[in-house]
């Protein structure tokens, strides 16, 4: 069974990876500035999947790899609908 702790817990993980790759800013900071790890960053479902799969694994959490990645996948569909990420900018 998944709680709602445990959901928090993974789109936490999610968030984590997003401030990592260097898609996520403080306020007042423009996002995608001088602070970007590389220079082409591309933020994908299976990436955030594995990111949060592996944390649920090293953290000694009992969650199934599958439902982690249930709710990794469910987050990133949200994020889509509400227009916070999109498809690859070129």
């Amino acid at each position: 069974m998944v709680s709602h702790a445990d959901v928090g817990t993974v789109i936490g993980w999610v968030l984590e990876w997003f401030d990592q790759l260097g898609l996520s800013s403080d306020f007042g900071e423009e996002l995608g500035g001088d602070w970007v790890v590389e220079e082409r960053v591309v933020a994908d479902e299976v990436g955030a999947a594995e990111y949060a799969v592996a944390k649920s694994l090293t953290s000694g959490s009992d969650l199934d790899p599958v439902h982690v990645t249930v709710i990794v996948d469910s987050f990133v569909r949200y994020l889509r609908d509400i227009g916070a990420i999109g498809d690859e900018v070129l």
